[in-house]
């Protein structure tokens, strides 16, 4: 019954993006939902830019003994993302056009969404695979009652529907935080407890993290940068139309979440790979049959649920739903390889998935719009997922036998 609970936790984002989805094409139009979208991948890449590879480097470390204490690592956090934040602001007001207002309120929850990656490595670490469910669940709740509310009142814009996504994350990293404390206190021993008593090295932390965080820029690059090359070489019309589909195919990640969380968990488990394994087929499985459904009800669900104003998203729907499959791969392999500490391989595999998605996106874009971000979205995705999931088992596959 935990484990149903667990994955019906994770769905729950799932339905509740669908859901969320038409409120924002209705009440944004096209060309708002472009700026939306591109102010969100910029703050995503902020955030993850503003967690500065230290969550990454400390799931490593508690593997064994941590080497590096929690307070150098947050304080560490708190630091990289303010200036994150502050660079995040200049780049949606000043290059990408978003006005003042709604830079500022994408901007300002950088830091606590920075800090919630690294609460959300302590719970997994100490076992608890379903806290992290639980937040990720309330925090598209929240979002979802933020946009509704503002929609049925008539005051759903740019600003608003910005600033309710916004709080929404916020409050799911401050749950995860809360969530912490409390397994903390109620477990006798845990992985965590090394790293209480580690000593505080700066420079360590900083050399732990730093293949991390090309690793999390270039990932950053190879699952933002699509809407945000969109508003530059086409329009934030296209991006409007690419955005708003890609809010039902990213529903998929759902089960990337619930199963990677529980691969991640697998690796301190002597027999890793067998459970690693299991996890990855039951994950195939449920997501195979979910992708041919979406390609029959695609042209049903976009104009139906987004509006005949949004027809023309219905070609790059088709597509996301094949990128959906890959980046499913891309998001649980790049876990194995946080948790298995094989920076190296995660720096070179990020860094050839960013570069791939670049030369694509800049192809593909000028031509075809919406539907070119959309099939470099399968080239990057899948030239990820597919070499980190090759090395994690590579890894993994000794330590059974």
């Amino acid at each position: 019954m935990k484990r149903v609970a667990e994955l019906g936790l994770f769905a729950l984002p799932a339905v509740v993006g669908l859901l969320t989805a038409p409120l924002l094409a209705r009440g944004l139009g096209p060309e708002d939902r472009g700026y939306y979208a591109i102010a969100l991948a910029v703050f995503s890449m902020a955030a993850t830019f503003g967690a500065f590879g230290q969550p990454e480097a400390h799931a490593a470390d508690l593997r064994a003994v941590a080497t590096v204490s929690r307070r150098t690592r947050t304080r560490l956090i708190v630091f990289a993302s303010v200036c994150a934040a502050v660079i995040s602001f200049n780049i949606l007001s000043f290059a990408m056009g978003v006005p003042l207002g709604a830079a500022l309120v994408t901007a300002l929850f950088a830091p606590i969404v920075s800090l919630g990656f690294f609460w959300k490595v302590d719970l997994i670490a100490m076992g608890n695979v379903l806290g992290p469910a639980v937040e990720n669940s309330l925090a598209a709740i929240f979002r979802l009652a933020a946009i509704a509310i503002l929609f049925l009142l008539g005051a759903l814009s740019l600003n608003s529907a910005l600033a309710g996504t916004q709080i929404a994350a916020a409050g799911g990293a401050l749950i995860l935080l809360v969530m912490y404390m409390v397994t903390k206190r109620r477990a006798l021993s845990s992985p965590v407890s090394s790293a209480d008593r580690a000593v505080v090295d700066f420079k360590r932390a900083i050399i732990q993290a730093l293949p991390t965080i090309g690793f999390a820029t270039s990932t950053a690059i190879t699952l933002r940068l699509d809407v945000i090359v969109l508003g530059i070489l086409a329009n934030p019309e296209q991006a409007g139309y690419y955005a708003a589909v890609v809010g039902f195919s990213e529903s998929a990640l759902a089960l990337s979440a619930a199963f990677k969380n529980r691969m991640q968990a697998a690796c301190y488990r002597p027999d890793a790979f067998r459970r690693v394994r299991r996890e990855m087929f039951v994950m195939l499985a449920i997501a195979l049959p979910g992708m041919a459904v979406g390609e029959l009800v695609a042209p049903w669900l976009v104009t139906s649920l987004l509006g005949p104003e949004f027809e023309p998203a219905v070609a790059i729907f088709r597509v996301m739903i094949l990128a959906a499959i890959f980046q499913l791969l891309l998001d649980c392999g790049q876990g194995l390889l946080v948790v298995l500490g094989l920076r190296r391989h995660l720096l070179v595999v990020s860094v050839a998935g960013a570069l791939v998605t670049l030369v694509s996106l800049t192809l593909l874009v000028p031509s075809a719009g919406g539907v070119g971000a959309a099939w470099a979205s399968v080239i990057g995705y899948g030239t990820v997922g597919a070499a980190s999931l090759a090395i994690a088992y590579k890894a993994l596959r000794p330590v059974v036998q």
